[in-house]
């Protein structure tokens, strides 16, 4: 007689409750018993499969892995992949891949098998919470790869490779990744289970993100081991850039066909491309986890790495690796300096890893061959080496002399730098190294139109000097050129570096770049001069307005204030001016202000000793600017006073200078004298974009206002400049015209692409081709983005009315305090405080003083 429940209903026996609830509430089947295996915990639950922590009671006691079939998911085709995964384990035997032990049914034919215990975490997770660099990173994937290639070998294709079916665990302490879960896999040769049903068209199996494009084709045609070479890059891609080429959540979004088509046609970013479009916060964090800093992790991916991932991504299978120890293989040749054969090779490359990986070979070659050469004779050596030696003295020398001089030009010490100089020419110092000296001091000096003509000696003169034209490239920047800046940047990265010279101003020019960092590292370490700390500082105080790391850039401005060199020197007080007043906004940012105010301090220190060069323009601007700062809502009423002085007292005449006091002017409601003081300085980019502020808010000189439009189109047609039309059209309330003029800039490929990524948002946005929301968005990594990004859309916002949205924006724009902003945030400051003054715009009465 069966037993009653506590209602009379008939009570199971032990096997028909594991049976119920095996086939009800997997969930609950803890406790039961499935044959000599009782179920201890629910660990994992996949498409068609749950998996417990099981004890084994015979003929060994042990803790292991049990995947069940799930209720509802025993059709034909289920049961049959299901099957397959157990028969594609039991062929395994790899240390990184999950064994199978054991294999069996339920009551009711479901199949089970059971697997080695894998205790571990995703790898992504792994890596991440322990912050491996890149290398340990590379170490652990390439064992993935081995495990990848032992399957493909017993005809067994994995489909589904991702972080989540990669575990690792620790064996002594020494991280193991365990490939798991081929529940899709797919026989390449015969069949696996007389059961084996093939993916039916239209079918889609596997993980959107790590799919390869033959997958998402769903065309019924063979997949065969490529597919899992291209899911590898994808994991190798997120190992190393903290993301997947395509994002998951947007996949999911986009719906099944379009899907599909973006992952069949839709170019993958390189992961260093990926990572320098990453915002400044999220940037910082990836590098971290991977216990490095975001330019030397961009530098790090660049090359080699991009090109092996690429190679897994193509999209078309002939053009991957053939096989998943290809990939392996090609890692390994990274990590050991050869060459790699996803990269396309050139001699120099080719050399270059030779050396780096046959140091002591090369070094020993070089022995030998200088024996072979001793032997020649005592009388032949001792000539070549008095030779070496006095040619190796007077290059000592020179070096001296060159290092000397360059230190005295950026000092801005008109006598150091004459004196250098006349000792450099008794020395025979080549004319383009005289040039370049002359350059720098007209750079230090607040010269950059003599600078550009002596640089531009410079690289006629040493054509190869990659020193030369980097300093070209910077005195465009001085010189407000941006178009032959951007020209020379890309010109210059065919020169390679020789001297310690082309690495420092080459770090210089490319200090925005991943590279510049590098470049200006190694100058540090092989002439670690005042000089070299004071630039890399200058690059790491840049750079910290994208990533808010400051602290780097501290420590250089100390370690170069105890070289041995006069603290009145301008490049040193500007560096460290600039370095405390990012540091000082950083702070302020973060709620510190204590800290804040202790670096505003620092930097009002370095301008007070600036003000001691007061026939330096570059100098005073720089007072200016670190004034400004101080108050930089309404204008520093002591900037005010002390460019007023200046222009008044002294009669300096400095662009920069004129335009801080016109604007101030302008700010206080002195319209007419700004325009007065704009007008009397000489030809200017920045001041030709301010004047037509002063031109509007004045009716009587509303034509003129069209004018100086038409005027500035003339002076600056490139693209760089001509892109700023439409906002100055936007505060004129001609919102059409300026749509229009956006338009007719970016409907032009060949003048629109010739502008940086930045410049290109804001032309999109403000044509109508990319909304608020966004702008703000893509501008967030950098202050000098998001400066322009509230200043545009204030502009935008003043067109449509909307005066108290403008205000808000406007405020915004000047709050970001970025250096690197141009004119912009004196737009900022100049449209809130006419907004102010004016309750409807434009203006329908004069201007009064």
């Amino acid at each position: 007689e069966e037993p009653e429940g506590a209602l009379g209903e008939a009570v199971p026996t032990a096997k028909e409750t594991l049976k119920v609830e095996l086939a009800d509430t997997p969930d609950e089947a803890t406790g039961q018993t499935l044959g000599r295996y009782k179920l201890l915990e629910k660990i994992g639950e996949g498409g068609c499969g749950v998996v417990y922590v099981a004890e084994q009671a015979e003929p060994v006691r042990r803790r292991v892995a049990l995947k069940v079939i799930k209720l509802g998911m025993d059709t034909k085709q289920v049961v049959a992949r299901f099957e397959a995964e157990r028969q594609a384990l039991a062929m395994m035997d790899h240390p990184n891949i999950a064994k199978v032990l054991d294999a069996g049914s339920t009551e009711t034919g479901r199949p089970y098998f059971v697997m080695e215990l894998v205790r571990g975490i995703r790898i992504t997770d792994y890596c991440d919470q322990h912050n491996l660099p890149t290398q340990d990173r590379l170490d652990l994937f390439i064992k993935i790869c081995q495990a990848i290639q032992h399957a493909h070998q017993k005809g067994i294709i994995h489909r589904d490779i991702k972080p989540s079916n990669i575990l690792v665990t620790l064996h002594d302490g020494v991280p193991v990744p365990k490939v798991i879960d081929f529940g899709i896999a797919k026989a390449t040769e015969g069949r696996l289970t007389d059961a084996t049903v093939y993916t039916q068209l239209h079918q889609f199996i596997g993980t959107p993100a790590y799919m390869s494009p033959e997958q998402a084709e769903m065309s019924g045609l063979d997949i065969d081991t490529r597919s899992d070479i291209y899911s590898l890059g994808v994991l190798l891609f997120e190992l190393l850039a903290g993301s997947t080429p395509f994002d998951p959540k947007e996949l999911m979004a986009a719906g099944i066909d379009e899907m599909r088509k973006t992952i069949r046609e839709k170019e993958p970013p390189r992961p260093s491309t990926r990572l320098a479009t990453l915002g400044a916060d999220q940037l910082t964090t990836t590098a971290k986890r991977r216990s490095s800093d975001a330019p030397r992790l961009i530098h790090l991916l660049k090359g080699d790495l991009d090109w092996i991932v690429m190679k897994c991504l193509e999209k078309d299978p002939a053009r991957r690796y053939e096989t998943a120890n290809g990939l392996a293989a090609d890692i390994k040749r990274h990590l050991n300096y050869e060459p790699v054969v996803a990269r396309p090779p050139s001699s120099a490359y080719k050399v270059s890893k030779f050396v780096r990986r046959n140091k002591l070979a090369v070094a020993a070659g070089t022995a030998v061959l200088l024996a072979l050469v001793l032997g020649l004779g005592s009388a032949t050596v001792m000539f070549f080496r008095e030779r070496a030696a006095n040619r190796r003295a007077l290059e000592e020398v020179r070096a001296r002399l060159v290092e000397r001089a360059m230190n005295a030009a950026m000092s801005g010490n008109r006598d150091a730098v004459q004196q250098a100089l006349e000792a450099a020419k008794a020395e025979n110092i080549s004319g383009g190294q005289l040039a370049i000296v002359e350059g720098l001091r007209d750079l230090a000096s607040g010269n950059p139109e003599g600078a550009v003509k002596h640089l531009g000696e410079a690289t006629k003169s040493l054509p190869n000097s990659a020193a030369a034209h980097a300093l070209l490239a910077t005195a465009f920047v001085y010189a407000q050129d941006p178009e032959n800046h951007y020209a020379a940047l890309a010109n210059l990265e065919k020169f390679k570096e020789q001297t310690p010279e082309d690495y420092l101003f080459k770090g210089q020019a490319l200090s925005l770049k991943g590279d510049g960092l590098r470049l200006l590292d190694h100058a540090v370490e092989s002439q670690p001069t005042a000089l070299a700390y004071m630039l890399r500082a200058e690059a790491r105080a840049i750079l910290a307005m994208h990533t808010n790391d400051i602290e780097a850039a501290l420590k250089d401005v100390a370690v170069a204030k105890t070289k041995t060199l006069s603290q009145k020197h301008v490049t040193l007080l500007v560096n460290s001016c600039l370095t405390h007043l990012v540091a000082a906004e950083i702070y302020r940012r973060a709620g510190n202000i204590a800290q804040s105010n202790n670096h505003l301090g620092e930097a009002e220190k370095d301008g007070q000793q600036l003000e001691l060069f007061s026939e330096n323009s570059h100098a005073l601007r720089w007072r200016i600017w670190q004034l400004e700062s101080a108050d930089l809502d309404q204008g520093s009423d002591r900037a005010f006073e002390y460019a007023n002085r200046l222009l008044s007292e002294h009669k300096v005449r400095q662009p920069l200078l004129q335009m801080s006091y016109g604007t101030a002017l302008l700010i206080r409601g002195q319209v007419r004298k700004a325009l007065e003081v704009y007008n009397s300085a000489p030809q200017d980019l920045w001041i030709d974009s301010m004047r037509p502020f002063a031109l509007f808010e004045l009716p009587d000189h509303r034509k003129e206002f069209e004018k100086e439009l038409a005027r500035y189109r003339e002076r600056y047609p490139g693209p760089f400049l001509e892109s700023t039309v439409p906002s100055l059209l936007l505060y004129a309330a001609k919102k059409q015209e300026a749509k229009t003029t956006a338009r007719m800039l970016a409907d032009q490929p060949e003048r629109f692409n010739l502008l940086p990524l930045g410049h290109q948002r804001e032309v999109n946005y403000l044509a109508g081709r990319l909304d608020e929301k966004a702008f703000l968005n893509a501008a967030q990594g950098s202050l000098g983005e998001a400066c322009w990004a509230h200043c545009l859309i204030g502009f935008q916002n003043w067109a449509d009315g909307d005066h108290a949205g403008a205000a808000e924006h406007f405020r915004q724009a000047i709050d970001t305090r970025a250096f690197t902003s141009g004119p912009t945030y004196y737009w900022a400051q100049v449209a809130l405080a006419q907004l102010k003054r004016h309750p409807t715009w434009p203006p329908e009465e004069p201007a009064k003083e």
